[in-house]
């Protein structure tokens, strides 16, 4: 779940990045959450096209509550379940992973939440180990791909000491999760429209987005390092996004994954027990 903060205070279930405009794209009105009162907040469109990780001609999606969910109602009706969570956030405020904490306690749910941070900015990961160490933090982009980059040179498989090029790792600092990319079936379709590429009306431009994305592929697709990770320093990794039968198979048989992230939980909830 991606929490935000309102203009007034109100904490919300939303993800809006700036390169991806979503709440443009899912209620048709520019701006940003915190620009707006949560009671002026504009009802989303009837129904959302497919996320671009979805597979090529997957259907628009009805929209059935055209509110944007508070995080305490979220949180009310989660407690009734046995779900787990990972939050991300993506304000750069320490009184928005504050104040989600505070819910969570409210609702007996912070030993429910599986990870929790920013996958963007680091300053955010140092507020959620001190707000609640007990709860694992997930990496940031440039700590995942330090990991990658060790791992493919070989440090980290020939001894060299895993702590000093890996700090984040330390006994000393709260226990984090590996919640990083997987390069699947989908994502070249999902760069393609993301990027406004047509592959047959650009092949040249097609063909290089291709070729980059089996080179990430080479050097993220690591199951031995997943379970280097889990074995040596008890890092758990989650793996992202996985959309089809075969990319959940796939991540779920990886040593050292614990959990595979899908825009199809309902579809996939049966093939994701049993892999556990």
């Amino acid at each position: 779940m991606d929490v935000m903060r309102t203009k007034d205070g109100q904490l919300v279930l939303f993800h809006d990045v700036p390169v991806e405009k979503n709440l443009e794209k899912l209620t048709g009105v520019a701006g940003d959450v915190s620009s707006y009162d949560y009671d002026d907040l504009p009802d989303f469109k009837r129904e959302f096209e497919a996320s671009p990780m979805c597979p090529p001609g997957s259907k628009p999606v009805p929209v059935q509550q055209r509110r944007m969910s508070l995080f305490k109602d979220a949180c009310r009706a989660l407690a009734a379940s046995r779900t787990d969570l990972i939050l991300e956030f993506w304000q750069e405020s320490e009184v928005v992973v504050l104040e989600a904490l505070e819910v969570l306690r409210e609702f007996g749910l912070q030993n429910r939440v599986a990870a929790w941070g920013s996958p963007e900015l680091a300053a955010i990961q140092q507020w959620c180990r001190k707000a609640c160490p007990e709860i694992p933090v997930i990496v940031t982009f440039k700590q995942s791909f330090l990991v990658w980059f060790y791992w493919n040179l070989g440090l980290l498989r020939c001894g060299y000491p895993t702590r000093r090029l890996l700090p984040f790792f330390s006994e000393s600092e709260p226990r984090v999760v590996f919640n990083v990319l997987h390069v699947s079936e989908a994502l070249p379709h999902a760069i393609f429209k993301l990027a406004k590429v047509d592959p047959e009306q650009s092949p040249i431009r097609a063909g290089l987005i291709r070729l980059l994305l089996r080179l990430l592929k080479a050097f993220t697709d690591t199951p031995r390092l997943f379970g280097f990770l889990s074995e040596r320093h008890k890092v758990p990794t989650v793996l992202f996004i996985a959309n089809t039968a075969r990319d959940v198979a796939t991540c779920s048989s990886y040593p050292g994954v614990v959990a595979v992230q899908t825009d199809f939980p309902k579809q996939f909830r049966a093939d994701l027990a049993m892999a556990k």
